[in-house]
């Protein structure tokens, strides 16, 4: 899927060679760099380009660097309890996971956290969502911890509120 102005692109993997991934991405990235925008890439769920090719923990975060000097990169990861225990395997998924996730977070200039009320849904609020500033400073990006509240609509609006 792509906007009419092309200034949007739905990239899907699943239906290519998994390992082929970056070479793609980039050969992409590299296609918008000719504009005066930035460009920004949003990668879902990169572990499991850990589960399904045979990437290390240390080579997948050598190809995001270099993905994050060519555009502003960001990777949305689930933090669900059961995906950060460790275990005594050291290829078990869990431990896998949490040591990506560690490392990323290591390496972060921002994070966000984004999840539902813990009672479940409200009709005046949905959520909360959380900027925190990463270990990672750049003199350049001036972020403002804060936390909001959010409302998710029917008709699909957000509304955000200072908490």
């Amino acid at each position: 899927m792509s906007v009419p102005n092309r200034s949007l692109k739905f990239v899907s993997f699943l239906d290519r060679k998994a390992d082929g991934w970056f070479d793609d991405l980039e050969k992409l990235v590299n296609s918008f760099a000719d504009r005066d925008l930035p460009c920004n890439v949003f990668i879902e769920d990169p572990q499991f380009l850990l589960y399904l090719t045979e990437t290390s923990d240390s080579s997948l975060l050598s190809k995001f660097s270099k993905l994050n000097r060519l555009a502003n990169l960001y990777l949305i990861m689930p933090t669900d309890r059961s995906l950060l225990d460790y275990s005594e395997l050291s290829n078990d998924l869990s431990t896998v996971y949490s040591t990506l996730l560690l490392k990323l977070i290591h390496k972060a200039h921002l994070m966000l956290k984004l999840r539902p009320l813990r009672t479940g849904r409200a009709d005046d609020i949905t959520g909360e969502l959380v900027v925190i500033k990463g270990p990672i400073d750049d003199p350049g990006l001036s972020i403002r911890e804060r936390d909001y509240l959010y409302l998710l609509n029917k008709d699909g609006n957000v509304k955000l509120f200072y908490r």
